[in-house]
């Protein structure tokens, strides 16, 4: 028996393999799903990987993933009433078939205000987002029903980010950006039985406010005490008074922000 030795004196032709391609760019499963068919590629999306405002806001819904706007779009009914929801308060919003996206918005800004009526001025919570309300909740085609408190009409398969939050309060502070647009006005008037619900968050510049303005001034009151009475002691124990009962002022605050009124 021969072996072989090493290396061989004759070699055979050395074989050559395909080179590697780029690795796919990520692309959420809702972009696989409703990408924009083409001839020989996919089109690129107004919204980046979302197919409507919509799922770009959070919005949320049944089938929100395969909404797609009307780009000549011309609502048969007269007016559309939605209703909006803000805690255990609610109001409606009659919608005009004239109305665009801006205008839609501006009226949604404008009801949130008056649900939080006066106790805004003294409310430690801002607006967090919108979310569209379950219609199992919400009677059908019952124009001056009492409407019940409802709940979100969220699906296993969806989620609001951040950046989805971001984007309806963007929206709702800027609505010109939507000028002439009408794909809010498309999908919040599809049914009758939905509705929207406000999500509210802490204001963390309220709450700073509210706990540094009396600290610093309780400490200047204080210095000042000192200074023409000359009286230390007495000074920073008015002061610490003033502290501890401005603390349980703040419990108390704290306390009725997590009542539902």
């Amino acid at each position: 028996m021969t072996v072989p030795g090493w290396p061989p004196t004759q070699r055979g032709p050395v074989p050559v393999y395909p080179s590697p391609e780029p690795p796919y760019p990520y692309q959420s499963n809702a972009y696989r799903r409703n990408s924009y068919p083409t001839q020989d590629h996919q089109a690129r999306r107004r919204y980046g990987p979302y197919p409507n405002v919509a799922l770009a806001t959070g919005l949320g819904g049944p089938s929100v993933s395969y909404f797609r706007p009307e780009p000549d779009w011309r609502p048969s009914w007269g007016f559309f009433q939605l209703m909006a929801f803000r805690g255990a308060r609610s109001a409606s919003v009659m919608i005009k078939p004239d109305w665009d996206d801006e205008q839609l918005l501006r009226e949604l800004s404008k009801t949130y205000n008056q649900l939080r009526s006066w106790r805004r001025v003294f409310s430690l919570k801002t607006f967090r987002y919108v979310h569209l309300a379950s219609p199992s909740c919400i009677p059908v085609h019952q124009a001056d029903a009492n409407y019940v408190y409802p709940q979100f009409a969220r699906y296993a398969t969806e989620s609001t980010s951040m950046s989805n939050n971001m984007r309806i309060r963007y929206y709702l502070r800027h609505p010109r950006a939507l000028q002439g647009k009408t794909e809010f006005m498309q999908y919040l008037t599809r049914d009758t039985r939905y509705g929207v619900m406000y999500l509210e968050r802490w204001d963390p510049y309220r709450i700073s406010l509210l706990i540094s303005v009396p600290v610093l001034a309780t400490m200047v009151f204080s210095i000042l005490w000192a200074y023409f009475t000359g009286n230390i002691s007495d000074a920073f124990t008015i002061g610490s008074y003033m502290v501890t009962a401005y603390s349980t002022f703040l419990v108390l605050i704290g306390i009725l922000n997590w009542v539902e009124f």
